[in-house]
């Protein structure tokens, strides 16, 4: 999706809600500024009969998901005991973390009392009034508790400083250097060999031409030596994160830096297309990219990491030094192999950490500044430091009698400190560090270096595309606001040479006195994080105290547990023992052999334990079926509907002047046509009237979920389908080209998608339950059910609103669950079975039901005993049981949910939906790509292997019609 007209839409509606909020919007208070009183009850209220108890103070903080956001955990534990105050930590994958804070603090929502800010976003976010300054917090803070000279000053300039206020403290730094196989480097044969053929020693690179040459060098395919043992497997010369996401200009910008080029030059116009600028981008193009893993187009620093430790590559590009505990794990993992860390070559890379900022429209700033001093404080950066987390203090990184016997936590300290040093001592700060549009560039940037590694244009091309989006963005030239750097400040680079004597390196294994004990079973289990994995924990809990086996539960945001998965399943690590799966996954991984088919465990298993039928038919035949076997069992349902503001749909003005428009009454929309229509009907404008009020903002006909996530296709999908069309037809073809296909398509860009809010094209949805439930749209499309706890607390934060759910016009939506299987190189496989087993049962599933969750078994859905009371948490059953229903009577199971290219076509569905939904292209463009992309997934016609359906079958969609009476009504 062009990132320019996503942005372009984003922009409208954060010019239009700070022009409403510019009155009224928040304003950046002082340390000791009191919160502001409440205004006084009118005369006619009754006074309260007692005075409510004080409310507990709860700080939220936006941050990062992932290990850094584990250990914060801990560290606020010990902040909540000692302060009263509750921390409540929002984890948001680094994908997303920049739009979704920004929707947040553009709608002055108070929803996050603390905000995460990548380097790039810092100028982008102060300049917009985003962050609170934090320097009179600071001057009023003890000296020696904050210690603020402590903090790294390279990393303080980088990610505080702008505009001479600080903006927010660092906690964390990802500042870039280098890793690489040390084994390798100096097995005698390859150093020889090595130099024989380029003419200078084997080792750490001190320029990108000597990476380049390692890389080719490296490279080696089945049946070369490497060490001197023949391989079976290619191995590759270099790793690189050339996907699309927010990685890949780091690996490019740390070339171009070296080389004195600039993404933005000192007048604040683009470098990308000056010839040096061009240079490096083909250095990483032509000379890195050939010798790295095909999957390096779909890379990002966790899949590098996961070839390291498979033993698949020597060396990184420039990389996160953070990563440093995950990568030495490759001793562990890759017989002989020995990891070192380094500076990049030349060392002038990213540096920088994620800031914590004060958001502006903080409910809590004096107590939220609190908890930021203490996660950033010396105290708590040391734990940090003790778990393997990359602190931003010097007292740390530099202390000696810290770092003994570390080395597993902290061995890339050393040269973290050179790289950190370097960048001071040369006072080496891009200007792209201080531009405040910073965090769009970035965004750009991800987009077009992208690109230009995939081939999808040039690396001219796409470097053109780069420097028109800057200058968009900037109106012109770029604002460079850094004059505290002097006023003939211009970065550039300063001689390097990496010393290898600060390397910490591996000492010589001391052979055990004796025999280790037992190991107790751990099953991993790799689901995706949220709620649902909240509920998990609980469970798992409960199972692990009757079982004694230990489970480890491994989070991981849905838009990269396809790749992470296939990553650990392809290099047969056996890092998970359970997976999970979406439905369009199932035959990939099922015939790619993946996972275990589990018909002998579940004729093994106890009828009235199972109670495998009670699993409903229709999850039963989507999620886990294929080829006569089942591949796994599913532990929740995602299966699709429509949530609607039924308090709108009966208020008798507003069906009035429904039906005098269109002829027909307001009600739940039976079809596509009246959801149009009703969408329409409720955009409404300033100054409108809804439910006979004059409203002050604009209020949207319905929520869609147009970015380029992996849910855009569920929306297009479920409209294709109760028209009878087909993503691919029963000969295997593409159907994406079908005239009867490109009109539905078009019907929800032109029909649908002007009635949803602006944020449409960047959201998932999240930010479809917060836009209800913030009171801007009347309905959704095509919905997950699954989200009605969400979604019901709409009633608690929009005075006179009702929730309403139904199943989608039609009923022919994406039937589905997650779940779970056993990985086919787990090494705990039937104690793998006995928890899989354990979560799809009945006990598990009634514990899940009963917090909110959509279970997959018949007895909990249909329970009226079960029911009564609990609309809260099982409100959408109702609904649910008519879809999943319908399905089954129908027999309605799309070609799609069969064929073994599963996976990678839902990833094209992604990039070519938004692309229609954006106008990056038309829809006609889209659907041909995506139709291309389908044939050379499959190579061919695909083959759908749904034998079990009758050899006669054809998913055709039956006629539907619900009938709301069966709500469970407010």
């Amino acid at each position: 999706m062009s990132s320019n007209l996503r942005w372009s839409r984003v922009v409208g509606i954060i010019v239009l809600v700070a022009l409403v909020l510019a009155a009224c919007g928040p304003t950046p208070a002082a340390p000791t500024e009191a919160p502001p009183t409440k205004e006084a009850a009118p005369p006619t209220e009754a006074p309260p009969t007692e005075v409510p108890p004080e409310e507990k103070v709860t700080i939220t903080w936006a941050t990062i998901a992932g290990f850094y956001t584990d250990w914060a955990e801990e560290v606020a534990k010990e902040f909540e005991a000692k302060t009263g105050y509750d921390v409540d930590i929002i984890d948001i994958d680094f994908s997303q973390l920049y739009e979704k804070q920004v929707i947040e603090m553009v709608g002055g929502t108070g929803a996050y009392d603390l905000v995460t800010y990548d380097v790039g976003w810092k100028a982008e976010f102060a300049n917009s009034g985003y962050l609170i300054p934090l320097d009179d917090y600071i001057a009023a803070s003890d000296p020696n508790e904050i210690q603020f000279d402590d903090l790294d000053p390279a990393l303080v300039e980088a990610t505080s400083r702008w505009k001479g206020n600080v903006w927010g403290l660092a906690y964390y730094t990802f500042t870039m250097g280098y890793f690489y196989r040390c084994d390798l480097f100096e097995d005698p044969g390859e150093m020889a060999a090595f130099e024989a053929k380029y003419g200078y020693p084997l080792d750490v690179p001190q320029t990108y031409e000597q990476l380049a040459d390692i890389a080719e060098f490296f490279r080696r395919e089945p049946g070369e030596t490497l060490k001197g043992e023949t391989v079976a497997e290619d191995f590759y010369g270099i790793g690189l994160m050339a996907g699309r996401f927010p990685h890949v200009q780091d690996e490019f910008m740390s070339i171009a830096w070296t080389k004195g080029e600039k993404l933005i030059k000192d007048d604040g116009t683009p470098g990308t297309t000056e010839p040096g600028f061009l240079e490096a981008a083909h250095l990483y193009v032509d000379e890195l990219l050939p010798y790295a893993p095909p999957g390096a187009l779909t890379s990002a620093y966790d899949e590098v990491v996961g070839q390291m430790r498979q033993g698949l590559i020597a060396q990184t590009a420039a990389f996160y030094l953070d990563q440093w505990p995950n990568m030495v794990k490759t001793e562990d993992e890759v017989p002989g192999a020995e990891i070192c860390a380094a500076t990049s070559p030349g060392a002038h890379t990213w540096v920088g950490a994620l800031g914590i900022g004060l958001s502006a429209d903080s409910k809590h700033p004096d107590e939220a500044w609190e908890f930021l001093r203490w996660i950033t404080g010396p105290e708590a950066q040391r734990k940090f430091a003790e778990g393997g987390g990359s602190t931003i203090r010097r007292s740390i990184l530099e202390d000696e009698e810290f770092l003994e016997g570390r080395r597993l936590a902290a061995g890339h300290f050393p040269p973290l400190v050179e790289v950190l040093d370097h960048a001071a001592e040369c006072n080496f700060y891009p200007n792209y560090y201080y531009v405040p549009q910073g965090g769009k560039i970035y965004d750009e940037e991800t987009t077009w270096f992208s690109s230009a590694a995939s081939g999808e244009y040039s690396v001219e091309e796409a470097m053109q595309k780069l420097a028109e989006a800057i200058t968009q963005h900037c109106g012109g030239p770029c604002e460079i606001p850094n004059d505290h750097l002097g006023a003939d400040y211009s970065p550039v680079p300063c001689p390097y040479t990496f010393d290898k004597s600060v390397q910490m390196r591996k000492e010589a294994a001391a052979p055990p006195e004796e025999a280790p004990p037992a190991e107790e079973v751990t099953v991993t289990w790799a689901t995706i994080a949220g709620f649902y994995t909240d509920w998990a924990k609980a469970v798992a809990e409960q199972y692990e105290e009757e079982t004694g086996v230990n489970v480890d539960i491994v989070e991981i945001d849905f838009s990269q547990m396809y790749e992470k998965q296939v990553i650990e399943m392809v290099g047969d690590t056996g890092a998970y023992d359970i997976v999970c799966y979406d439905v369009g996954w199932k035959a990939e991984w099922a015939n790619s052999g993946y996972i275990l088919a589990l018909d002998d465990y579940i004729a093994a298993s106890d009828p009235e334990e199972i109670q495998f039928d009670d699993l409903h038919p229709a999850l039963i035949e989507t999620a886990t079926r294929w080829k006569g076997k089942v591949w796994g069992l599913p532990y929740y349902t995602f299966t699709m509907g429509y949530f609607y503001r039924c308090d709108l749909f009966e208020d008798p003005g507003e069906m009035a002047a429904f039906e005098a428009k269109y002829g027909y009454p307001l009600g739940y929309p039976q079809t596509y046509e009246q959801l149009a229509d009703i969408a329409e009907f409720f955009r409404r404008e300033p100054g409108d009237t809804l439910k006979g009020e004059t409203i002050d903002e604009d209020f949207y006909g319905i929520g869609l979920m147009a970015g380029r996530f992996p849910h855009v296709q569920d929306e297009f999908m479920a409209i294709e389908w109760t028209h009878g069309n087909q993503l691919i037809l029963d000969d295997g073809t593409p159907g994406t080209t079908e005239p009867g296909f490109l009109e539905w398509a078009n019907f929800y860009v032109d029909e649908l998608l002007p009635y949803a809010p602006p944020g449409a094209l960047t959201s998932a949805y999240d930010e479809v339950v917060g836009q209800m439930r913030q009171g801007l749209i009347a309905q959704t499309a095509t919905f997950y059910l699954d989200q009605w706890p969400n979604m019901v607390k709409t009633e608690d934060e929009v005075p006179g609103s009702e929730i309403c759910a139904g199943p989608a016009p039609g009923a022919h939506t994406w039937v589905g669950a997650l779940t779970m299987a056993i990985n086919a190189d787990s090494k705990h496989p039937d104690e793998a079975w006995d928890f899989l087993k354990w979560m799809a049962g009945p006990e598990a599933q009634r514990k899940f039901a009963e917090g909110g969750g959509s279970t997959c078994r018949i007895s909990i859905l249909t329970d009226e005993e079960f029911l009564e009371g609990r609309r809260l948490a099982a409100g959408h059953f109702p609904p649910l049981m008519e879809v999943l229903d319908h399905a089954a009577e129908c027999n309605f199971y799309p070609n799609y949910y069969y064929v073994p290219q599963g996976g990678k076509i839902y990833d094209e569905e992604t990039t070519w939906f938004s692309s229609a939904t954006s106008g990056e292209y038309s829809v006609e463009e889209a659907m041909q790509k995506l139709a291309d992309a389908i044939t050379q997934h499959c190579g061919g016609p695909c083959e759908v292997p749904n034998d079990n359906l009758g050899a006669d079958y054809h998913p055709s969609p039956c006629p539907y019609t619900y009938d709301p009476s069966i709500q469970m009504r407010k």
